[in-house]
């Protein structure tokens, strides 16, 4: 019991949660669906062939392309992404609004999910989910 004791302090101390920044996110993200999101620097990003049922609308199958406004959010104790829409295109409509909002949530590798490299995942209706990847 002492032996674990002491291997808790010392596995504690060894590890620094290491913490997404800007910088770490700027860039172009693809997930296994071919979606592609780009974040910008200026804090804008743009979105393409995002799938619907991301945003749990009763139509399947459509893709949206979409802009707005993004920031890297800490939301109880996970980090997270949140997207502002300023304008969407469903199927080739576009669509200005006023406000709609979207988050992803920021994951890292390793064994405690806090380290390089970052991963970007949304959940679906049907409990599937888009894991993005930053691309090089």
């Amino acid at each position: 019991m002492a032996i674990l004791g002491i291997f808790s302090m010392l596995l504690s101390g060894c590890v620094k949660e290491q913490v997404p920044t800007k910088k770490d996110l700027v860039g172009e993200w693809k997930s296994q669906y071919k979606e592609i999101f780009t974040l910008n620097d200026n804090d804008t990003f743009t979105i393409e062939n995002l799938r619907s049922e991301i945003f749990f609308w009763p139509t399947s199958g459509e893709k949206i392309n979409g802009k707005g406004t993004w920031k890297l959010q800490k939301i109880n104790g996970s980090w997270r992404l949140s997207l502002r829409y300023s304008a969407y295109t469903k199927n080739g409509t576009t669509e200005e609004i006023k406000t709609f909002n979207d988050i992803f949530y920021i994951q890292g590798s390793g064994f405690l999910g806090n380290n390089l490299p970052w991963i970007i995942t949304s959940w679906d209706e049907n409990d599937d989910y888009s894991r993005f990847e930053k691309m090089k």
